[in-house]
């Protein structure tokens, strides 16, 4: 075989005859016969009486004439070979050897065929690839590979600390669960307690008055059989001690009559167990201890702006609160223009009813709302019919904003506006104080509550976030620089939270334990002043409201 060789301008064999390639098998037999095919796959040049019967054993090897053998001919070393020796990927059997300039790709004769037709930088690769050994494309080339070969590396070993990290919480989530069945365990195993002991004192104390009860009988029953007995054996004439036996078996008599009659009036004594219902449907209710989630990193993208200006309102507006209706329309509190606005479910304006300067507002029934009044001191309930209509309102005595429902109680942020001692006061919708959360914070703007009511986490002006539980007790607090004045803050359904800040013009979501994940909206997006952030779910989405704006933004989580 002759391949890997140049033979251009050789003299072979005995003849003087020089021919531009020779035939490989006729030089291996000793023959000087000009070659004027060459086979890709064998590397092997043929004469015209060779090349036949190549041809008929071996039909799908790609073959070259003439002239593109002499366009691929080289001055170089014999040990080099005139082309590539790797297969196609698209087309095993076949030999890579063409090029095409357009999409700049290295390809056999077939993608030629059927995939570059029409491409007019076609040419055959030992034509293009002259010069390349002493160019820079190389160089390059194998610089641009090592770098991207020491990305992959460092992907690579990021990707598996993360796989690593990953195990770890699952091991200490894991943990937590044990833990968290065995503290239910163990409480169930101190009320199961506190049930035997009650149960078995409970019958002490009737099976205590029931064998005090059967002895008083056995003690009479011995005695009216004595008497008895007595009465019986008496003979003879002697009628003093008859009439003392008589009596005294009268008094016998009369005393068991008497504890008959006590006793038998007496009513059936048991003891009976009522179960707590409340808890075993609390227990039916749970479908887990709790929702698994990831920290998934969000992409907003804008949707679009909706202005919400009615020809009544007279000054700009500043929209400080966003609630999302079942039905999907949107409510939307306008302090300046003391104005509560509804939207339809594509953020069109359908109707309005004045509040005195509006603040917060929640859902609190399918046709109901709360809306807290910042200047007026007092929570408005409002109808949600076909209209918009003031039920009736109560006072909280004080400045009130963010303002969220849960089972029947309002939580209220009560306060001066950075002044100091801001509150949580909680009241049932009748307007009946149930008490006051003292969290001791400077300022809150709005709140928001965990979807199972949980946990309560506050938008504190200065500090960041403030976390609660339901009785107040503060469980966490979250700061981070790109926070500054935070006004607004949501919970999405899988816990994590959604915090806008007024002089930052920034969204930042957090994780459910007040990690910080991104930052995904900021002051180059158009984010200018937002006073509230409300997350929908399915399809998930972020709607915006701003300070000294008519104007709300709707953007897609993805």
């Amino acid at each position: 075989m002759a391949s890997g060789r140049d033979m251009s301008s050789s003299v072979l064999g005995s003849s003087d005859v020089i021919h531009d390639f020779s035939c490989t098998p006729c030089f291996e037999d000793g023959k000087n016969m000009e070659a004027i095919n060459f086979c890709v796959n064998c590397q092997t040049y043929f004469c015209e009486s060779c090349v036949g019967m190549h041809n008929k054993l071996l039909k799908s090897h790609s073959v070259l004439h003439q002239a593109a053998m002499k366009a691929g001919s080289r001055t170089q070393s014999k040990t080099t070979a005139i082309l590539p020796t790797g297969d196609c990927d698209d087309h095993p059997g076949n030999v890579i050897q063409m090029y095409c300039g357009d999409h700049d790709l290295v390809c056999c004769t077939v993608c030629i065929a059927v995939d570059h037709r029409a491409c007019k930088g076609v040419d055959f690769i030992p034509k293009v690839a002259e010069g390349i050994m002493k160019g820079q494309e190389q160089v390059e080339t194998k610089a641009s590979l090592d770098a991207v070969y020491k990305d992959l590396q460092q992907l690579k070993a990021e990707k598996s600390k993360e796989l690593s990290e990953l195990k770890e919480s699952q091991e200490d989530i894991l943990n937590e669960i044990i833990q968290f069945k065995d503290r239910v365990l163990a409480r169930i195993d101190e009320l199961e307690r506190k049930a035997v002991t009650e149960v078995c004192a409970k019958y002490k104390e009737i099976s205590g008055q029931i064998n005090s009860e059967l002895n008083s009988l056995d003690e009479c029953l011995k005695t009216t059989a004595e008497q008895k007995k007595t009465l019986d054996e008496i003979g003879g004439d002697n009628e003093v001690q008859l009439f003392v036996n008589v009596k005294q078996s009268q008094k016998v008599k009369r005393k068991g009559e008497n504890l008959i009659e006590e006793l038998k009036h007496t009513d059936p004594r048991t003891i009976s167990f009522e179960f707590d219902n409340h808890f075993e449907s609390i227990v039916k209710d749970i479908e887990s201890f709790g929702a698994v989630s990831a920290n998934h990193p969000y992409t907003a993208s804008l949707i679009g702006e909706y202005t919400c200006k009615t020809n009544t309102c007279s000054s700009q507006g500043s929209i400080f609160d966003c609630c999302v209706l079942d039905n999907g329309h949107v409510l939307l509190t306008d302090y300046s223009n003391e104005k509560l606005k509804r939207l339809d479910s594509a953020y069109n304006l359908k109707d309005w009813c004045h509040i005195d300067r509006p603040f917060g507002v929640c859902q609190t029934g399918p046709n109901d709302v709360a809306v807290s009044s910042w200047d007026g001191k007092k929570i408005c309930l409002v109808s949600i019919g076909s209209n918009m209509t003031l039920k009736g309102s109560f006072s909280v005595g004080e400045h009130c904003r963010g303002i969220v429902h849960h089972k029947g109680e309002l939580f209220i942020a009560c306060g001066i506006y950075r002044g100091g001692g801001n509150t949580v006061k909680v009241y049932d919708l009748s307007g009946r104080l149930l008490r006051n959360l003292q969290c001791n914070v400077v300022s809150i703007m709005h709140m928001s509550m965990k979807y199972d009511g949980s946990d309560i986490v506050l938008a504190e002006s200065n500090k960041g976030l403030v976390k609660l539980n339901r009785q107040g007790e503060k469980t966490s607090e979250c700061s981070d620089p790109c926070l500054k004045t935070v006004s607004g803050v949501c919970y999405s359904t899988s816990g994590d939270l959604f915090v806008c800040c007024k002089d930052s013009n920034n969204v930042v979501q957090f994780d459910k334990d007040g990690n910080m994940i991104k930052e995904i909206l900021t002051e180059t997006d158009g984010i200018k002043s937002p006073a509230s952030v409300t997350f929908v779910d399915a399809p998930e989405r972020l709607i915006l409201t701003f300070w000294s704006s008519n104007t709300i933004k709707v953007y897609k989580l993805s």
